[in-house]
């Protein structure tokens, strides 16, 4: 009897296929290498969703080491609400479920990516603020609001399903 080789419940199939994301004048986008994401659509998903969602407070010098860029505006900054969530996505599967590190709430570590939030968290640093709310967006959310890299994206995550890796520590 042959043996079924297992298949990860969180693998992407042949099946799924890149929505059509509706793009609106204004709508922000955001990269994360090659991958593009419609973060407006993402916003108002969860804004209509909101209970669907984990809400969790990350320290603000913790990730703004990682997620801070030179191209911020000043401007930007200033005008940026920090009582708004921020947007961790999920760029690897969670090394919560592949792991026996003690890394749970080091959502970084566990391969949660801000997409939307840098001018936010640049702000709260500034202010001296210890730790601001973020959304934790799931693959199977964000996959949806993709407009750029989607096959590649498919590719990589389902080879970090099948080697049993998930992001790597950034330690």
């Amino acid at each position: 009897m042959k043996k079924k080789k297992f298949e990860h419940p969180r693998m992407l199939g042949l099946e799924i296929k890149q929505n059509n994301v509706s793009c609106n004048p204004g709508d922000e986008f955001v990269r994360n290498g090659i991958f593009e994401f419609n973060v407006s659509g993402v916003n108002e998903y969860i804004n209509e969703n909101e209970a669907d969602f984990e809400l969790v407070e990350i320290p603000v010098d913790y990730y703004f080491s990682y997620f801070s860029r030179s191209d911020l505006q000043p401007e930007w900054i200033e005008k940026a609400d920090i009582d708004r969530p921020v947007l961790l996505f999920e760029i690897a599967p969670d090394r919560k479920y592949y792991s026996d590190d003690p890394i749970v709430d080091d959502f970084y570590d566990r391969g949660y990516n801000v997409l939307d939030g840098s001018h936010r968290l640049a702000k709260a640093k500034q202010q001296g603020i210890q730790t601001i709310k973020a959304y934790l967006v799931p693959m199977e959310t964000h996959i949806k609001f993709m407009t750029n890299g989607f096959e590649a994206y498919v590719s990589y995550w389902n080879d970090k399903l099948k080697t049993g890796q998930a992001a790597p520590p950034r330690r």
